[in-house]
């Protein structure tokens, strides 16, 4: 399995933790709500510029076909209506503007009202989406891109580094880990076994910035005795849910991250909470966030930067 830098989406996570649910999967039409409000900003933005287009344009040509439209006033055509005076009507009429210079006449007043009706429908579903959207409350959290094993109070561990990326602390912070376990069966099917990894500790009662979270290996855990490289060889991924009372938002949020085995690197977190000789706290690079310092050996560098 490939590491990944950044989390998962949400098609990804369901395509290793549950294949089989590609059979359940709602298309657009079955489940639009769903694809509108979870759409990237951007495509939403870009698809909505697109449909009002593709509707102006449409019945700015039938405007325009049909000769339906007259100027309330005389320019250099004189009266005759032109393509761009088409477009232009239709994007009054869609926005419920409505200047006045331009009438629709005939068919044209039909057309008008259906695309005004279409138009305040439109604004309505918008306004809605785009809160929807807003309101869905996230914490910005960033997960270490490895984890690290290495021992912690004398106690062979894996370890991973979590930072609130927000000056607002999370209230009752929790993380639950998990490794699942991909078991491939004779008849040539698998299943999935998951383990729980106790933390030590599981919460943090505020969270502010830096959080280095240690699951330790003891006896009857699932990777008792194993070292790193094995771990790495495993088929398998790990799964950290982090959850917590975002202040400045008033509300619970939640944020998860997923790790392949092959994530796994020996060695340790470096110290990142500097103090200036002032005694002052100093900036820490994003890019340090991910830094590991790897265990000193003929074919493996001091330490590894993402």
């Amino acid at each position: 399995m490939k590491t990944r830098n950044n989390k998962l989406d949400h098609e990804e996570l369901i395509a290793i933790l549950a294949p089989e649910k590609g059979y359940l999967r709602r298309g657009f039409p079955k489940d639009t709500y769903h694809h509108l409000v979870t759409l990237p900003w951007h495509t939403f933005l870009i698809l909505t510029f697109l449909f009002l287009l593709f509707i102006t344009a449409i019945l700015g040509f039938f405007y325009y076909l049909t000769g339906t439209l007259r100027l309330n006033y005389a320019n250099v055509n004189g009266t005759n209506i032109s393509i761009w005076d088409a477009f232009f009507f239709s994007i009054t009429s869609i926005t419920t503007l409505g200047y006045g210079d331009i009438r629709a006449v005939g068919a044209g007043r039909i057309a008008s009202g259906i695309e005004s009706v279409m138009g305040l429908m439109f604004i309505g579903v918008f306004t809605a989406l785009a809160f929807a959207r807003i309101s869905r409350a996230r914490i910005k959290i960033h997960f270490s891109k490895h984890i690290v094993f290495d021992e912690h109070d004398g106690v062979p561990s894996l370890m991973f580094r979590v930072t609130n990326l927000r000056a607002d602390d999370l209230i009752g912070a929790h993380i639950d880990f998990y490794f699942m376990k991909v078991i491939h069966l004779k008849d040539g099917t698998f299943t999935r076994r998951w383990y729980i990894l106790k933390l030590t500790p599981p919460d943090m009662p505020v969270f502010s910035f830096i959080w280095k979270v240690v699951h330790q290996v003891k006896k009857g855990d699932y990777f008792e005795g194993k070292q790193a490289e094995e771990i790495t060889k495993s088929n398998g991924i790990f799964l950290a849910i982090l959850k917590g009372y975002d202040v400045d938002l008033a509300t619970e949020s939640m944020v998860y991250n997923v790790w392949p085995a092959d994530s796994v690197v020996e060695g340790s977190l470096p110290e990142l909470l500097v103090k200036s000789r002032e005694g002052r706290p100093m900036a820490i690079p994003f890019e340090r966030l991910d830094e590991v310092i790897r265990r000193v050996s003929d074919s493996i560098p001091d330490s590894i930067e993402s």
